[in-house]
């Protein structure tokens, strides 16, 4: 298949696949609710599948690697036809526990051998092509949610997850017929030989800090955001905003890597981008003014997700021929900063400093493992 050919059709099965993840999560708790749970099920529901995608990314990476992307990305996809099904006819909490914990499986099988895929196919041309998928799939995430209220009000909370299915298997198609002919390792000893040791080489360790980091603080953006806007003197409607405006600022940095992939390679990029967001934290607290911090937000929205793809880029770079391997063990420490950054801040740091101040540290640690970056990728 022509490259170009790929690169789209790819991107498209990656669209098809996070509207029908955004068309889900918008549905989850107020179908949970209509089978009789509360708040707790609602956040054991999603919760549930931050978990398993945690555990699951690495192996799914490698699963990814030995048998093909092609296979596992698209089987993965197809499964989530009947899953679909279940959700729409479920009624139970189990029920959704269980099909949610079965989607975290498939998710890091589905998402491990889509970016892995296209490292894989692209390696001149890696960090643009991530930035393409990962625009994609931002893109996917918010549009699915408008489908699926628009859907929730026309026919009841159950009829977004027939979009799910349906997407997802559109998807399908288009994932067979796009990673047609990109190898598979075949697996053995290789895997081993290379996860041990990249996880002890420092450069490989500063590289997964940050995704873990990222991962911090975006679960804390989630979590707090009502009270970010309520600390600074804003309305709390403007929560919704906020957020937005974070995943709208990431989705113009992917979308840009196309125009500015060889200055965000440079090594000086990561400390150069965390020193801009630190500068305009620092001007947001001394001024006490929306307009910083907001500005604060959209630098952190625009480097977080740039920073993401350049360390997945450099990551399949050491990882060689074992792209989808790379891209579970960056999904791992991201995931597992998002399924546990709020917690830590809300069970042990709430007595000890405000959320914006929370989110400054948060972007003042990115900047020391930035630095440390730097000095290690000089040598």
């Amino acid at each position: 298949m022509r490259d170009k050919s790929r690169m789209y059709l790819l991107s498209v099965a990656s669209l098809f696949y996070t509207i029908g993840v955004g068309t889900c999560l918008a549905a989850l708790p107020l179908v949970v609710s209509s089978v009789g749970g509360g708040g707790l099920e609602v956040s054991a529901v999603i919760g549930i599948w931050a978990m398993v995608n945690l555990v699951s990314s690495l192996p799914a990476g490698m699963l990814s690697d030995k048998i093909g992307p092609r296979r596992s990305a698209s089987i993965s996809l197809a499964l989530r036809l009947p899953l679909g099904i279940l959700f729409y006819a479920g009624g139970s909490i189990i029920i959704y526990l269980i099909g949610r914990a079965i989607d975290g499986v498939l998710e890091a099988l589905i998402w491990t051998g889509f970016t892995g895929s296209m490292a894989k196919a692209y390696p001149s041309r890696r960090l643009p092509a991530l930035g393409m998928i990962l625009g994609v799939q931002l893109l996917g995430l918010s549009i699915g949610p408008a489908i699926s209220s628009f859907l929730t009000n026309l026919y009841g909370p159950r009829a977004p997850f027939l979009v799910f299915s349906t997407v997802s298997m559109i998807s399908a198609a288009l994932a067979y017929i796009s990673l047609k002919g990109l190898p598979s390792t075949g697996g053995g000893k290789i895997f081993a030989a290379t996860l041990l040791n990249e996880v002890k080489n420092p450069l490989t360790m500063n590289y997964i800090l940050l995704f873990i980091m990222i991962g911090v603080y975006e679960s804390s953006l989630t979590s707090f955001s009502p009270e970010l806007v309520t600390g600074m003197g804003l309305e709390i409607v403007l929560a919704g905003f906020l957020l937005s405006l974070y995943y709208i600022s990431a989705l113009v940095g992917q979308f840009s890597l196309r125009f500015v992939h060889k200055l965000v390679e440079n090594r000086i990029f990561p400390l150069a981008a965390y020193a801009i967001t630190s500068a305009t934290f620092m001007a947001s607290r001394m001024t006490r003014s929306g307009i910083p911090f907001m500005g604060f937000i959209a630098f952190s929205g625009i480097f977080n997700g740039l920073t993401f793809s350049r360390n997945q880029s450099r990551l399949c770079g050491r990882f060689k021929e074992l792209e989808s391997t790379a891209m579970g063990l960056g999904n791992m420490g991201w995931a597992i900063g998002y399924t546990f950054g709020a917690s830590i801040y809300a069970a042990a740091l709430n007595d000890l400093m405000d959320v914006s101040e929370w989110m400054g540290f948060l972007i003042m640690v990115m900047l020391i493992i930035a630095i440390s970056l730097s000095l290690i990728e000089r040598k």
